[in-house]
């Protein structure tokens, strides 16, 4: 959904799906032997960059759900959405205002 070139690797039984990141944190989605999807697990945060609409378009073509509509956080922060992948583990997409 976030229309991203994601690097994609394998450690033995698990796969790995690394959140790009040309500095700063970067981070991975894990999934392999005692990973399961979760609602009652870690949330993680999408950065959409200025296309919210755009990357929440692509959530139900992808299996997902919008689980909570747009909430305003501040002017400077902009706002987010809740969404759940197509396991019903919840993430949030944000968008910051420039």
């Amino acid at each position: 959904i976030t229309a991203t070139d994601w690097g994609f690797d394998h450690l033995g039984e698990f796969a790995m799906a690394y959140f790009p990141a040309d500095e700063g944190v970067g981070g991975a989605l894990i999934a392999g032997p005692g990973c399961y999807p979760s609602d009652t697990g870690s949330l993680i945060y999408l950065n959409a960059g200025n296309d919210l609409d755009g990357v929440l378009g692509r959530v139900e073509l992808a299996g997902g759900r919008v689980i909570m509509a747009k909430t305003h956080i501040n002017d400077a922060s902009g706002g987010n959405r809740w969404i759940s992948d197509s396991t019903d583990s919840p993430s949030v997409t944000s968008r910051r205002k420039t």
